[in-house]
Formats: structure tokens, C-alpha cells, sequence
């Protein structure tokens, strides 16, 4: 009699169990800047930063144009974006997490700094950025800042 009671009530707390979220995933909070400086003002850089986004298939899901900030909407990490770090290697491959991309637009005199970084939501607490997805975003914005028609002398290119 005792070990059925017992049964039935390990059967009753495993199948309550079932129903509940062992994990949730957490901020990453291991994050680095990407940073790129281009000679021009920060509207341009706006500009660029847009056309950046959206020829990589990146959706804003928030501006805020006075502080600088731009982030993306989230998205399911690639195989080659994030990886985590096993026995001093990089181990790519599909983690089920998410990441935003966070851009901030830094005016400096002549100059604007630009710095991209990967926030991901992950279960995977040792998840972290690849660096490729941030780098697709400052060489897209290169090639959106770059003359329309280039000057090539004996020289090279000038600007």
C-alpha cells in the first residue's frame, strides 16, 4: 500500500513537473565593441547605418537618434556567428539563441565613431560573438560612404 501511494504521488509531481521551464535564457553579459571611425558627420553615418541594416536583412526595433543608438530586432544566431568556447577552441553551430545587434553613433569633431555590439539571449552561458555579423554592418556602411565615382591617379585613390 505504501509504495503505491508513493508511486502515485512521484507520478503526480513528474507529470507537474513536465510543465514548467527547467531554464530561461539570460542576457550574455561577456560583450565587445566593434568599432570602425569614418570621416564624415553623424547624419551621413545615420544614413549609412540604415542602408547597412536593411542590405543585411536587419529590421530597427529601436532608433533613438539623440543618444546615438540604433538596435535591431532579434534573431536566430547563425552557425558562424556565435560560438562557445570548449577545451580553448571555438565551437560554431546552432545554440537555439537569439541576439540584437546594438549600433552607437559617437560624433567626434570632423569624425564619427561607430561601435556595434552583439547582445544575445541565450541558455548557453558561455555563448559569444563571432565578431561577423558586426563586421558586415561597418563594411556595408564602407561601401554605402564610399565615392560614387573613384579618383585613381599615379598616386592611388584619392578621396
Amino acid at each position: 500500500m505504501t509504495i503505491r501511494i508513493i508511486m502515485i504521488v512521484l507520478m503526480i509531481s513528474m507529470s507537474m513537473a513536465c510543465h514548467k521551464p527547467l531554464m530561461h535564457a539570460k542576457a550574455a553579459t561577456d560583450v565587445y565593441d566593434v568599432e570602425q571611425r569614418y570621416e564624415t558627420g553623424p547624419n551621413t553615418i545615420y544614413y549609412a547605418v540604415r542602408w547597412a541594416l536593411e542590405t543585411n536583412d536587419y529590421s530597427v526595433a529601436e532608433e533613438d537618434l539623440r543618444a546615438g543608438l540604433i538596435r535591431t530586432a532579434w534573431l536566430p544566431t547563425t552557425a558562424d556567428s556565435h560560438y562557445v568556447p570548449i577545451f580553448g577552441r571555438k565551437d560554431y553551430g546552432v545554440t537555439n539563441s537569439y541576439y540584437q545587434l546594438k549600433i552607437k553613433v559617437l560624433p567626434e569633431g570632423t569624425h564619427t565613431r561607430v561601435l556595434v555590439t552583439s547582445h544575445a539571449k541565450t541558455v548557453v552561458s558561455t555563448l559569444k560573438s563571432s565578431g561577423i555579423e558586426e563586421g558586415k554592418i561597418l563594411a556595408s556602411m564602407a561601401h554605402y560612404l564610399r565615392s560614387k565615382e573613384p579618383n585613381i591617379t599615379n598616386l592611388g585613390i584619392e578621396k
